[in-house]
């Protein structure tokens, strides 16, 4: 059976540069930055800017499947399960949070045109990454940082994620799609732009100082070049990975590497170098707790819900779950634990090339989505090791790979109907079958 390529277009729709503008906001965060900028309110007014044209574009598609539908549930439920919470009102504003990221998830999946728009997507949204890497590395160079468990922390230029945790995990995160691109890329000079990121990232991940942060980005190192490969090559690559680890490792700053050594000899470090680390056994303890005494709704949406719970009815500390388990249990119990399972779950599926074998066997030249089926699947992967350690539940990133794994399914499944009409209609000779569209 031959498979027709679908029609692709060279020009980016409106939409798409608009999508583009607001990954900038959302990311380097300007207001933040320039604080006399907040009171204009930016972020909010360019998504009502952005949702008025999508209303009146006339190229949009609207796209259905399991993942969006599931995205709605969980959207949903922050509401319905708000009149049980701790707080109902810090679930409301947990819930307007996750709104806002699910109107950016759906303007993605209905505006995004064609494969090639959406690695230019991509494309933009690791050198939206890289801006902000060099903006924080140079703040960093003037003196702005964190001091804290002993050292100097670089932190990001911005204040919603700049916590060395969560800058470094943003870091490690865009690995996987650094890759894609790398793999995919076939000019040279941008492949030499795709290294200097490596470096960069590389560099502020251990400014940060951060070990769970240090630990994904070695995960997703190891990740990308394993994926796929035989035990010889994978053996090989671990190797080699093993001997850069040993000889950046003397480029490292000595109070970064006592940092560091804490991940395999935690007596080597401060007192509260062991005690960070026990805080996150504990509060697994309490998500499991706060699951227990509330089973089916869980404490309510938000970290608000989750150290109010705690401090008033548990242990009397004030502090999030630092893990994603005790997170979404704490919060959201069961039911809100089933459908982001099922999130998951069909992420995994979508990117998967075994999903569909008749596609994936017979479609040639469009290999682009399978390398970004993988760096989703990475992705997700680096995302539920990163939880092991860190509360990443309202990351957007869970929507983004989600977003990218559902535009790569329906388009292979485009292709796939596509062919077979044609084949169909060659083989009859007839044309009855035109109408049916996929």
């Amino acid at each position: 059976m031959m498979i027709n390529k679908m029609t692709i277009t060279n020009r980016s729709s409106l939409l798409f540069y608009i999508l583009c503008g607001y990954l900038f906001l959302y990311i380097e965060r300007p207001w933040e930055i320039w604080t006399s900028l907040a009171p204009f309110h930016l972020e909010r007014i360019y998504m009502l800017m952005a949702l008025f044209i999508f209303t009146f574009w006339g190229r949009k598609k609207i796209r259905w499947g399991a993942h969006p539908i599931l995205v709605l549930t969980f959207l949903a439920l922050h509401y319905i399960l708000s009149p049980f919470a701790f707080s109902p009102a810090a679930a409301l504003d947990q819930g307007f949070e996750y709104f806002k990221m699910t109107v950016f998830f759906f303007l993605i999946i209905w505006s995004i045109q064609d494969e090639p728009e959406l690695r230019k997507l991509i494309k933009v949204y690791i050198w939206i990454m890289f801006i902000y890497m060099a903006h924080s590395a140079w703040e960093y160079h003037n003196g702005r940082h964190v001091w804290r468990m002993g050292i100097s922390r670089m932190i990001g230029v911005d204040q919603f994620a700049n916590d060395p945790n969560t800058f470094s995990a943003s870091i490690a995160l865009s690995i996987p799609f650094l890759w894609f691109l790398w793999k995919t890329e076939e000019k040279k000079f941008s492949k030499w732009l795709y290294l200097a990121y490596a470096g960069l990232a590389l560099v502020c991940v251990v400014l940060t100082g951060s070990r769970s942060g240090f630990a994904v980005t070695i995960f997703s190192i190891i990740l990308v070049l394993i994926w796929g490969k035989g035990f010889f090559k994978k053996m090989g690559f671990l190797f080699g990975v093993a001997i850069l680890l040993v000889g950046l490792w003397h480029f490292i700053p000595a109070e970064k590497q006592g940092r560091l050594k804490t991940l395999w000899n935690p007596e080597s470090g401060p007192a509260n170098a062991l005690e960070s680390a026990e805080g996150r056994l504990e509060g697994l303890k309490a998500g499991w707790q706060m699951f227990s005494e509330n089973p089916l709704t869980g404490v309510g949406p938000g970290g608000n819900n989750f150290m109010g719970y705690r401090m008033a009815h548990l242990d009397g500390i004030r502090l999030q779950a630092h893990n994603l388990i005790g997170e979404l249990l704490g919060e959201l119990g069961l039911l809100g634990a089933i459908v982001f399972i099922g999130q998951i779950m069909v992420i995994w599926l979508m990117s998967g090339k075994k999903l569909r074998p008749c596609v994936f066997n017979e479609i040639k030249g469009g290999s682009d989505n399978l390398f970004l089926g993988s760096a989703c699947r990475q992705t997700l992967l680096l995302l539920l090791f990163g939880g092991l350690s860190g509360h990443n539940l309202y990351r957007i990133n869970w929507l983004w790979i989600g977003g990218w794994s559902f535009l790569c399914f329906h388009w292979r499944r485009e292709k796939l109907l596509t062919g077979l009409r044609e084949d169909l209609e060659k083989e009859f000779n007839v044309n009855y079958l035109k109408d049916i569209k996929p």
